[in-house]
């Protein structure tokens, strides 16, 4: 059964890789990184028409198809010939010229403590906290209270009129980023996701949304930390935080921002009982590897917006991908006990390059007994293979429990405290460090 098991893993490795490829493929199509390959494809197809019209008049209509179809579908294959080589060519040329080089230790901490808020951010009452080793997010108690107490409800989530479009510098240090990402042994999912075009202040009623793709968030958040250079010149340098701070290291709204703004999104999950639950991430994570974390967290997914239709508020969204992510990561599967999800807060996740995410806190119509019995029986799925900890092979996945004494924000903030201090040497994600302020500063307003 283990062995089936590992031959099943490998073969779902060998296929995302395959896919990843695919999806690397289609990006720089989409955002027209080879476009010289593109243009000698249209040629090819051009004279293929052109052979195929030439004689038109000296051949009937019903016969002209018929004489020059084999010569239509040569062309064809050669202009896709064509296409794959030139595009390819053009690839390994910019991935051998454009170097993106990582900022070391001491660097990122220093970038980190340059980094100020936007006058616009200071006035809507955001401020940095400090999450675990050096990291920082932003926070406001103004927007979460705001939110928390109707705004999340009113809030509608409007399709922006433009489409995504990364920054032509950035494309050519594209192919070295994902040539870095495909190297380090990942799984990556090219999905659909959402990104915000207007930042999230108290009394916004109107919020425009773009549909983006993961591999675009990488090549855009994903170069905060990082100089891009030119190796042809000993001058041409780049600081990938560009990208979202300006010259003298502010932060800025996210309509100001050249990143896709991909938002995330965590809940904690609270029983009829009042016992909630952490989870240890897996090694293959990309924002917490080995850290604990809420049993739900992930990111926004377009689909979470298309299927709430009417209901387009940021509660439907940012609740339904919340729950999905919990039902996912918790291995619910067939198991539906009644969820119910409320918007706790907000905050700009500095080393996600100040991305989005929002915190919520869902109710599960279960008691600790009856969700640790299904916990206990769940295994890791293929879709998680990689994402979560298999260290305890009975449950499946590393889980800790913690009670929260009563009712109320304050008691629930207490006891993520309690569970950071219980399990300080084993690591704690952002998440938790974000939940523990935002529940705090709720309890004292």
């Amino acid at each position: 059964m283990t062995t089936a098991r590992g031959g099943v893993r490998r073969l779902l490795d060998i296929r995302r890789k395959a896919r990843f490829r695919i999806d690397v493929v289609l990006l720089a199509l989409r955002h027209q990184l080879v476009v010289p390959a593109a243009s000698a494809a249209g040629l090819s197809t051009l004279v293929a028409l052109f052979l195929a019209f030439v004689d038109k008049f000296t051949i009937t209509g019903d016969t002209w198809l018929s004489a020059y179809w084999p010569l239509i579908i040569a062309v064809g294959f050669l202009s896709l010939g064509i296409l794959l080589a030139v595009m390819g060519w053009e690839y390994q040329r910019r991935r051998n010229r454009f170097a993106v080089v990582p900022l070391d230790g001491f660097e990122r901490a220093r970038l980190r403590a340059s980094v100020m808020l936007s006058a616009s951010l200071e006035e809507a009452g955001f401020a940095f906290y400090l999450g675990p080793g050096e990291e920082r997010f932003a926070t406001s108690v103004r927007v979460n209270d705001y939110l928390r107490e109707g705004g999340a409800e009113i809030m509608s989530l409007v399709r922006s009129p433009s489409r995504f479009v990364i920054p032509r510098f950035v494309l050519d240090y594209a192919p070295a980023t994902l040539d870095r990402l495909l190297r380090d042994g990942r799984p990556r999912f090219n999905g659909r996701i959402l990104g915000l075009r207007t930042e999230i202040l108290p009394d916004v009623c109107t919020v425009e949304v773009q549909e983006v793709r993961y591999l675009e968030a990488l090549v855009t958040e994903g170069l905060f930390h990082t100089v891009l250079r030119d190796q042809h010149s000993l001058d041409a340098k780049t600081p990938g935080r560009s990208l979202v701070l300006d010259d003298q290291s502010t932060l800025q709204p996210l309509a100001m921002t050249a990143a896709t703004n991909y938002v995330g999104v965590s809940t904690l999950a609270l029983t009829d009982d009042n016992w909630m639950w952490f989870q240890r991430q897996g090694r293959a994570s990309g924002a917490n590897p080995g850290r604990w974390a809420p049993p739900g967290s992930g990111s926004v997914d377009w689909r979470d917006w298309v299927r709430a239709d009417g209901a387009r508020s940021l509660h439907a969204v940012a609740g339904a991908a919340a729950q999905r992510e919990l039902r996912e990561e918790a291995h619910f599967g067939n198991w539906n006990p009644s969820l119910h999800t409320e918007i706790l807060g907000y905050a700009r996740l500095l080393d996600g390059a100040g991305k989005p995410d929002f915190f919520a806190l869902t109710r599960v119509g279960a008691t600790k007994e009856r969700v640790e019995a299904h916990l206990r029986a769940a295994t890791v799925t293929n879709s998680e293979y990689g994402f979560v900890d298999e260290s305890e092979l009975g449950s499946g996945i590393s889980r800790a429990w913690v009670r929260v004494a009563a009712d109320g924000v304050g008691a629930l903030g207490e006891a993520v405290r309690l569970f950071m201090r219980e399990h300080t040497k084993e690591g704690q994600s952002i998440q938790n460090h974000v939940f523990a302020q935002i529940l705090e500063a709720t309890a004292t307003t």
